[in-house]
C-alpha cells in the first residue's frame, strides 16, 4: 500500500456512537484523478459513497451501503474512451484482526482491518471500486472486425493445415 493515500477519510472508532453513524463520503476532483491514474484509468469524473456503521458484539464494526461512481474506460475492441456509471453494494466487517482464511465466503461482508483506532473508510471505498473495474471494458455495440472472427485468418490456421488426417 501507498505511505500516501489518494483517498483517505479515517474515521477514529470512538466518534461511532453504540446506535451507529452514517458517514457521506466523496472524492475532491484532484482524489479522483490520483484514483484514476493508480487504477489506469483515463478519467474518474467522481466518487461517493454513503456508509452506515454500527458497533458489533464483541468487537469491530458493521458497515454497510453503496458507492456510486462516473468512471471513463477504454474498449478493448475499438481502443476509444467511453463512460461507465457505477453503482457498488458495501458490506464490509471492520475487526482488530484480519480473517487468514484462504477461503472467503462470498455471501460474508469483507473482512477490513482497524488500524489502531482508525477505519480507513476511504481506502475501504477505493478498494472496492478497484475490484469491479471490469477488467475487460467494451464500449456498447462494440464488435470485433470480421477477420478477429474468420477462423482461417487465425496464426495457427497454417499449421493445421500442415497436420496429416487420420484414419
Amino acid at each position: 500500500m501507498n505511505d500516501r493515500l489518494e483517498f483517505s477519510r479515517p474515521l477514529t472508532a470512538s466518534a461511532i456512537p453504540p446506535d451507529g453513524r452514517t458517514v457521506a463520503l466523496e472524492a475532491t476532483p484532484a482524489e479522483c484523478a490520483e484514483l484514476a491514474r493508480r487504477f489506469g484509468l483515463p478519467a474518474i469524473a467522481g466518487l461517493t459513497a454513503s456508509i452506515e456503521l454500527r458497533p458489533l458484539h464483541g468487537g469491530g464494526f458493521a458497515a454497510r451501503g453503496s458507492l456510486a461512481a462516473e468512471i471513463t474506460q477504454t474498449c478493448v475492441v475499438s481502443l476509444t474512451d467511453f463512460p461507465v456509471s457505477m453503482r457498488i453494494p458495501l458490506n464490509w466487517r471492520f475487526v482488530e484482526e484480519e480473517n487468514d482464511s484462504d477461503v472467503a465466503d462470498p455471501d460474508e461482508p469483507d473482512d477490513i482491518p482497524i488500524e489502531g483506532e482508525t477505519l480507513e473508510l476511504g481506502e475501504a471505498a477505493a478498494q472496492a471500486l478497484a475490484l469491479a473495474l471490469d477488467p475487460y471494458p467494451r464500449r456498447p455495440g462494440a464488435v470485433l472486425p470480421a477477420e478477429v472472427n474468420d477462423a482461417s485468418a487465425h496464426p495457427f490456421a497454417a499449421l493445421k493445415a500442415l497436420k496429416p488426417e487420420k484414419d
